[in-house]
């Protein structure tokens, strides 16, 4: 079993298109939102979003998004789900900058990954087989056409709406 552990605002203030959204009205609640829905969509529900409560911001109670209280930080939680988790025999994925909440995580035997695999839309290397070279036919001495993997799987850049 697996499980994804985020550090919320972390990732929101690293990532260019989610920080762009916060000078917006409402801008911390739509970029929330947004990192939620893109957790959700690539990792299926095996995620825990972890936001500094001191931050502020109302939210439902949600199984898989946790607001620390006033006495907590973001860190001190993710660490204690770092534990818990590893003890469950869980593999266990941190995305955070944070270096020193890095080594922790690390320390406590969770690998910490690189916060673009969270919006990162393509298909998993060994779900797609490698396209082949482009040839040419010796006989029409034209090229073949190449199977086109970025309009397969919709990796054109636009947003996914399908949410």
């Amino acid at each position: 079993m697996k499980i994804h552990i985020i550090d919320g605002y972390n990732v929101i203030f690293s990532n260019k298109e989610l920080n762009s959204i916060l000078s917006k009205e409402n801008g911390h609640e739509i970029a929330r939102n947004e990192l939620i829905r893109k957790c959700a969509e690539n990792f299926k529900g095996e995620f825990i979003i972890v936001f500094d409560g001191r931050m502020g911001g109302t939210w439902e109670k949600k199984n898989n998004i946790i607001f620390t209280s006033q006495d907590s930080d973001a860190d001190s939680v993710i660490l204690d789900l770092v534990v818990k988790h590893i003890s469950q025999r869980f593999t266990v994925y941190v995305y955070t900058r944070d270096r020193s909440l890095q080594e922790k995580c690390k320390m406590r035997g969770a690998i910490v990954e690189d916060l673009n695999k969270i919006f990162d839309r393509s298909p998993s290397p060994r779900n797609i087989r490698a396209s082949k070279e482009v040839r040419i036919d010796e006989n029409e001495k034209k090229p073949l056409k190449k199977y086109n993997w970025t309009k397969e799987f919709g990796l054109n850049g636009e947003k996914d709406e399908r949410i």
